[in-house]
């Protein structure tokens, strides 16, 4: 394979990132600037100019799909030899099995989900207790400190907690005890594990470095101080390392990933060379001028790169009156904006929180917008799979003679054929995997959603990293949501900044951030203020150039115009707004309540005159449709007839 054929296509930084001699190799690629293709190029140009082989390559990602995307990438390329690309716990997990095996060990039993075993073992039930025990055990030991120095640490990190400091260390002692009395592992068992054992084995050390002479760290941003252990155990004294990631997208310091791995990495590593792409090739000028404008409120260092594509509508933040008006903005905007060219599934919402992604769920679909909410480990959620994991978690039989048996009665449920399609293919790479292993490579593996149907994605900022779509609005701008009002300290404040960041960097084509005036929780009405981290926003985007209506984005503008709701002076609409009206007042309710703005928009713009032209109406809903149709259509037919 031609060397050079497999840099088709980079721009010129990404080519010098691809083919540096120079190792330890950092490449901070901000959002956008084509990260993982370089990762790729780089694996692809060494093997095709016979510098390494693909048997000796170890390629850590965060997530299985990354791996698969990787691999697949490099199929497409032309290497068709397997290299080894997984997350730090499934290579971690694989490594520990086969020493096990090999010392004639059994395998201890990997804890697939800690809440419940800390129900269970510790007599943890208040649901809040549970899942701040398992997040600051996480946190614990992704920094390595154990159950004595918890107090000491979380003090200095700043770590506020419902419980004492003190009780949290107790039970988190407790934990680390009911694990050794049952013979279980968690997935940072896994990781000190596996470091420990290239530590203190010089034999097993030696095998690991001989098998992973290259080693490529995607998103080295998140990588947390035990993972770092973990690689500079794979490392050893060679330094064929290639890291690449950005801080401006490190959003996980609440679960212990430490950002200062990778501005440090030149005290660390003293002979590492770095280059900066400087150049995205998926967000309009508009857009990259929002997510600097983000950045520079903050005060963070100002790394943000220059756009490479066409110009695009300008990012807009929009202010609302309060979280209804909010929803419905969002969804009349979605609603004009959709096309052919613009399906639903192009669109997505994001949120700082969970509770404010169930509230946009719940508004958004009352509209008659289709959605869908992005959940991590969506099909490790679904009871079926979980039933079938159960069922093997003891079974140590072949593989696929356990699967078979553990799949009855759920043998048809999507999910589930989704699972068994998973085990069939890890069958073929481990041919002596039996059913207990499978449940542990599934919970180390099986974390990404990969169904995809039209609908609007939901979601919080977290769940969307890594991900883009052509439109994204982003909901909820406000001081105390970002930054969350929990986020007090500096450290804390900047990783909000960057999570602000990471939403606006989400989108392709269009931008749009809103928050509230007030918004009500548990009852009460609260006033709101626009989040500091878009001070001077307006002026760093307007200081883009707006596109020419003729170029950009080809047929955007006709389409927005073909879109765009009749103005209020249009007879019909009036007529409308002036029967919703009178219904409200009988029926002592706002007038939106009856039918909302954007319904009465929508029959103004498609004026049906049949109960199959009303019933095309997105967002009047079965209810609306039973109750009001024949009157809106008698509202229509009158207009139509004064005309």
């Amino acid at each position: 394979m031609d060397p050079e054929a497999v840099l088709a296509g980079l721009d010129d930084d990404q080519r010098r990132a691809a083919t540096s001699p120079a190792t330890p190799l950092a490449v901070v690629a901000p959002a956008g600037s084509g990260k993982t293709r370089v990762l790729t190029a780089r694996v692809a140009h060494r093997i095709a100019a016979g510098e390494i082989e693909p048997a000796h390559v170890l390629c850590v990602t965060f997530t299985r799909k990354a791996a698969g995307e990787l691999t697949g990438r490099l199929r497409r390329i032309g290497i068709r030899d397997r290299i080894e690309a997984g997350t730090f716990h499934a290579v971690a997990w694989r490594q520990l099995r086969d020493r096990w095996s090999a010392q004639g060990r059994t395998e201890p039993q990997l804890l697939d989900r800690v809440r419940p075993f800390l129900r269970e073992q510790l007599d943890v039930t208040a649901p809040a207790v549970l899942t701040e025990l398992a997040s600051e055990i996480g946190w614990a030991r992704a920094r390595m400190v154990r159950p004595d120095g918890y107090a000491d640490a979380a003090r200095a990190a700043g770590r506020r907690t419902r419980q004492p400091a003190a009780e949290v260390a107790e039970r988190f002692a407790q934990y680390e005890a009911a694990k050794a009395k049952r013979h279980v592992v968690d997935f940072d068992d896994l990781l000190a594990a596996c470091a420990a054992a290239i530590e203190g084995d010089p034999g097993f050390a030696a095998a690991q470095r001989w098998r992973f002479r290259h080693l490529f760290v995607d998103e080295f941003q998140d990588v947390n101080p035990l993972q770092f252990r973990l690689l500079e155990a794979w490392r050893g004294d060679r330094w064929d390392v290639f890291v690449v990631g950005d801080t401006h997208q490190s959003i996980y310091g609440w679960n212990g990933a430490d950002p200062g791995l990778l501005d440090e990495l030149g005290r660390r590593w003293p002979a590492v060379e770095t280059i900066h792409l400087d150049r995205t090739h998926r967000s309009t000028p508009q857009i990259t001028a929002a997510a600097a404008s983000v950045i520079a409120a903050a005060g963070l260092p100002d790394r943000h790169p220059v756009s490479s594509g066409a110009p695009g509508p300008p990012a807009r933040c929009l202010e609302h009156e309060d979280e209804v008006a909010e929803v419905r903005a969002i969804g009349r905007a979605i609603r004009r904006r959709r096309g052919s060219d613009l399906p639903w599934k192009a669109f997505a919402v994001l949120a700082r929180t969970h509770e404010r992604v169930l509230d946009l769920d719940r508004g958004l679909g009352a509209l008659g917008v289709p959605t869908r909410m992005r959940r991590q480990a969506s099909l490790l959620d679904d009871p079926a799979v979980r039933r079938v994991l159960h069922r093997l978690r003891d079974d140590e039989r072949p593989l696929l003679t356990a699967l078979g048996d553990a799949l009855r009665g759920d043998a048809d449920d999507p999910a589930v054929i989704a699972l068994a399609e998973a085990g069939e293919g890890q069958r073929t790479t481990d041919g002596a995997m039996t059913g207990r292993a499978f449940v542990g490579w599934a919970y180390a593996n099986l974390s990404d959603d990969d169904h995809e149907p039209d609908a609007v994605t939901i979601s919080t900022i977290h769940a969307a990293k890594g991900l883009e779509w052509p439109v994204v609005h982003i909901a909820g701008c406000e001081d105390g949501s970002i930054p969350i009002s929990s986020a007090r300290r500096r450290e804390a404040r900047a990783e909000e900044a960057r999570l602000l960041y990471v939403a606006v960097t989400r989108a392709e084509r269009e931008v749009t951030l809103h928050w509230a005036r007030a918004r009500t929780h548990r009852g009460t009405r609260r006033p709101q203020t626009r989040s500091p981290f878009l001070e001077g926003f307006e002026a760093r985007v307007a200081a883009v150039t707006d596109p020419p209506t003729s170029t950009g984005v080809p047929q955007l503008a006709a389409l927005r115009d073909q879109l765009r709701p009749p103005e209020v002076t249009d007879p019909l609409l009036a007529a409308l707004r002036a029967w919703r009206t009178a219904r409200a007042r009988a029926a002592r309710t706002e007038p939106a309540t009856i039918v909302p703005d954007e319904v009465l928009e929508e029959i103004a713009v498609r004026r049906p005159h049949t109960r199959p032209e009303i019933d095309e109406v997105a967002g009047l809903g079965p209810a609306r449709r039973n109750r009001f149709a024949d009157e809106l259509l008698a509202v229509v037919a009158r207009a139509e007839h004064a005309r």
